[in-house]
């Protein structure tokens, strides 16, 4: 494999990483707003209502609330480009640990 081969797939590399890192977040957005809209309504909706004040809502309200905010969360454990991004600040750090700051 030459060296331009090499650079060529580290360019196509790189733009796949972006171009799904903007998918990922434009389905964390989709699915967010929509979310949080109709999860406001419904806890509203069961906090104000004299109808509902059996236990079992209330627990429906917290799971609403708790699922709802921690789902973005979630998905960020599994996206393996923000582990990468991690990993790659840590590796290209230009701070040597060895050397005392004199300022």
């Amino acid at each position: 494999m030459d060296l331009n081969s090499t650079k060529t797939y580290d360019r196509f590399d790189r733009k796949a990483g972006n171009l799904s890192r903007q998918i990922f977040t434009l389905v964390q957005l989709i699915y967010g707003f929509p979310s949080v809209c109709l999860m406001g309504y419904i806890f509203i909706h069961l906090a104000t209502s004299s109808k509902y004040k059996n236990s079992f809502y209330r627990l429906v309200q917290g799971d609403l609330l708790f699922m709802t905010l921690s789902l973005p969360y979630i998905l960020l454990i599994f996206d393996t480009n923000l582990k990468k991004d991690i990993r790659l600040s840590r590796e290209s750090s230009s701070v040597d640990p060895a050397r005392p700051d004199v300022s």
